[in-house]
């Protein structure tokens, strides 16, 4: 999902896990966050982000029980290259 918020690029991965946030988390593994930064080298090349700043945020929902949980973890927000 992208998520532009004016100023920075939002892309938001959600992940969710019926066995908790912890394994909701785990399913962003250094493989998919490599596979996203890729994505999103691919799309600054295409002149897609605007020239704009990049941030990568994860939600993690957990739908187990009576106790459903969410977590969002906002990432490191990164210039856009050459700047």
């Amino acid at each position: 999902m992208l998520a532009p918020d004016r100023q920075t690029v939002v892309v938001v991965e959600v992940k969710s896990s019926a066995s908790g946030l912890a394994a909701a988390s785990a399913l962003l593994d250094r493989r998919k966050r490599t596979r996203i930064a890729r994505a999103l080298r691919m799309l600054e090349s295409l002149g897609v982000l605007g020239g704009m700043p990049v941030r990568l945020d994860a939600i993690f929902v957990s739908g187990s029980g009576s106790k459903p949980g969410l977590k969002h973890h906002q990432g490191r927000t990164l210039p856009p290259r050459g700047s």
